[in-house]
C-alpha cells in the first residue's frame, strides 16, 4: 500500500523506539473520514474540531506536534487516507474518494506496514443515520448489561405504565425478594430477549404482589433499558401462594440445570419444611412419650414421619428429589459456590457438592453422598430407608451370604445401636433441646 512520508508515519504509529504513536488511530481515522461524509468537501480546518473531540491525550498531541498541533495531525490523518487512496484534495479542500464510496459500511484498511513495529488499522463507516443507531444501540446494551448485572439487587427500575384508558404514567419498581429466588437467565439470552422487546415490544403484563414485581423480573429490566411501556397486574393470593406463583412461572418458562433447581427449593421449600419437621417431631413427642415426659424405650412406638428434605421435596412439585437436596447439604453454606450454580458454571448436584467442600474446606470425600456432617434426624431417616431396603431384600429372597445367626447378631448390634440413640434424644430432651439441634 502506498504510505505517507517515513516522518509523517513514525508521528502517527511510532518508530518502534518508543518515539511518535501513542495516538488513537482508529477513531482518528474514522472522525475525518465520517466527517468528510457527512460534511462533504471540507478544509483542515473544518475538521480540527470534530479530531480534538475524540483524542483523549491532547498532551501527546502537542509533544508530537510541537509546531502546529492538531493542524498538524489532522494533516497527517488525511495524506494516510490519500495514500490508500480514499481521499484526494483540490485547493486544500479534501473530499471522499469513489473507491471509499464503494466501501460504506465495510472495513478498509488506511494504514498497514510491516516495519519497523508491525501495524494495521482498519475502520468501517456508516452513513450517520446509521452511526446515531448503531450508537444507540450499544448504549441501549450497556444499560441492558447493566440492568442485568443488578436483577439480584434492591435496584429501583424506572418503567412506563400502561393505564386502563391507555394512559401512562411512569412509575418506580423494586423487585420482590421472591422474585430474586429465581436464576437468571444466561446474559446472552437475556440480550436476545431484549432485541425482541425492541422489536415487539412487553406483550405479557408484569405481576406485582405487594407494590413489586414479583413475576417478570426480565421484561422490567428490559423495558427500564429500552424506554418500552408495560402492562401490569395485581397478584392477590398470600405469600405462600405467591412463592408459587413465581416459581411454577418461571419453571415452566426456563430450562434450569438440575443445580438451580435444587439450589432454589433449598433457599425456598427447605426451611419451611424444617421448621414443620421440627413441629411434628416434637408433637409427635408429646403424644407418644412417657407420664414423666421422657421417649418411650426401643420396645415402644416412636413418631414416625418424613424428614425435612422429603418434605421440602414433595413441596416443591418435583423440583428436587430428597436424594438430591442430601448431596447439596455443604451448599447451603457455600455462597461461591450458589453463585456458580446461578450462572450455570455447576450444572449437577454432585458437582455443586464438590465445590461446596471444597469452598468450606471440609475434610471429607467430595465424591461420596453422605461424607457431610448431617443432622441427627435426617441420618436416622438414612438408616431407617437402610432397613427398609433390607425388609425388601429379604421379602424378594434375597437375603445374601449371611448365616440366620449373623443377621441375628446383626439386629442386636442395631438395638444397642438405638439405645444408645435413644438414650442421647432422652438426655438432650431433658436438657430442652430440640433433637435435630444434634449432628453426627
Amino acid at each position: 500500500m502506498p504510505s505517507t512520508s517515513t516522518k509523517r508515519l513514525q508521528r502517527l504509529a511510532g518508530d518502534g523506539k518508543n518515539r511518535g504513536g501513542g495516538l488513537p488511530l482508529p477513531p482518528l481515522f474514522h472522525t475525518i473520514a465520517a466527517e468528510l461524509l457527512d460534511r462533504g468537501e471540507s478544509t483542515v480546518e473544518d475538521l480540527i474540531r470534530p479530531v480534538e473531540q475524540v483524542i483523549t491525550k491532547p498532551e501527546r498531541v502537542a509533544e508530537l506536534y510541537p509546531d502546529d498541533g492538531y493542524t498538524g495531525l489532522v494533516t497527517d490523518g488525511l495524506e494516510q487516507l490519500a495514500a490508500a487512496k480514499f481521499v484526494e484534495t483540490v485547493d486544500g479542500h479534501w473530499t471522499l474518494t469513489e473507491k471509499f464510496h464503494a466501501r460504506i459500511g465495510k472495513p478498509i484498511t488506511v494504514l498497514s506496514r510491516r516495519k519497523p513495529v508491525p501495524t494495521s488499522i482498519k475502520i468501517v463507516v456508516y452513513p450517520k443515520a446509521e452511526r446515531e443507531r448503531l450508537s444507540q444501540a450499544a448504549t441501549q446494551g450497556r444499560e441492558l448489561r447493566a440492568m442485568y448485572n443488578d436483577m439480584h439487587n434492591e435496584r429501583v427500575f424506572e418503567v412506563q405504565i400502561i393505564g386502563p384508558q391507555g394512559g401512562r404514567t411512569k412509575r418506580l419498581l423494586r423487585l420482590h425478594p421472591l422474585a430474586r429466588v429465581i436464576p437468571r437467565m444466561d446474559v446472552d439470552d437475556f440480550l436476545n430477549f431484549a432485541q425482541d422487546i425492541r422489536e415487539r415490544g412487553v406483550r405479557q403484563p408484569l405481576t406485582l404482589f405487594d407494590g413489586q414485581v414479583l413475576d417478570g423480573r426480565h421484561r422490567l429490566a428490559a423495558a427500564s433499558a429500552l424506554g418500552v411501556p408495560v402492562h401490569v397486574q395485581e397478584f392477590t393470593g398470600d405469600r405462600d401462594a405467591a412463592l408459587d406463583e413465581a416459581i411454577s412461572l418461571n419453571f415452566v418458562r426456563r430450562q434450569l440445570t438440575t443445580a438451580q433447581r435444587a439450589l432454589v427449593v433449598q433457599q425456598v421449600f427447605l426451611p419451611r419444611a424444617e421448621r414443620e419437621a421440627k413441629e411434628r417431631l416434637l408433637e409427635g413427642n408429646a403424644a407418644g412419650g412417657r407420664a414423666d415426659g421422657s421417649l418411650p424405650p426401643i420396645g415402644g412406638r416412636l413418631p414416625r414421619g418424613r424428614n425435612a428434605m422429603q418434605i421440602a421435596a414433595e413441596s416443591s412439585n418435583g423440583l428436587a428429589t430428597a436424594r438430591t437436596l442430601e448431596r447439596m447439604e455443604p451448599v447451603r453454606a457455600a455462597s461461591r459456590t450458589q453463585e456458580k450454580i446461578l450462572r450455570g458454571e455447576i450444572t449437577s448436584a454432585l458437582a455443586a457438592r464438590r465445590s461446596a467442600i471444597e469452598e468450606l474446606g471440609l475434610d471429607a470425600p467430595a465424591d461420596v453422598p453422605g461424607t457431610f456432617p448431617m443432622t441427627a434426624y435426617t441420618a436416622l431417616g438414612q438408616a431407617l430407608g437402610r432397613i427398609t431396603k433390607a425388609n425388601d431384600a429379604l421379602r424378594d429372597g434375597k437375603p445374601g451370604d449371611a448365616t440366620v445367626e449373623q443377621m441375628v447378631e446383626r439386629i442386636a448390634d442395631l438395638r444397642a445401636a438405638l439405645d444408645e440413640t435413644t438414650r442421647l434424644i432422652e438426655e438432650r430432651h431433658e436438657q430442652g433441646l430440640a433433637p435435630d439441634e444434634a449432628t453426627v
